[in-house]
């Protein structure tokens, strides 16, 4: 198993929305780092603030399906966003 990392507010962000500017490198850091076994950290402040932001900037799609992967990943579940 992988060492936890905290995943912050702007490290969801550039996961998920593809005009951010660290897109690509956090998208793939990400999704080898769930592959691995790794459980990212982080707090439902920082979901909360992330979903407010996403939902801003993004679909109510998108917004949803990002925090169902979140749950599932926390879950235990290997599939990453």
């Amino acid at each position: 198993m992988r060492k936890p990392i905290f995943f912050d507010s702007w490290g969801w962000i550039a996961v998920v929305d593809r005009k951010d500017p660290y897109h690509e490198t956090a998208k793939a850091f990400y999704q080898e780092y769930v592959k691995g076994g790794g459980i990212p950290i982080t707090t439902d402040y920082i979901l909360d603030e992330v979903l407010t932001v996403l939902r801003r900037r993004l679909t109510h799609q998108v917004v949803v399906k990002f925090g169902e992967g979140v749950f599932q990943v926390c879950k235990g579940s290997k599939t990453p966003l």
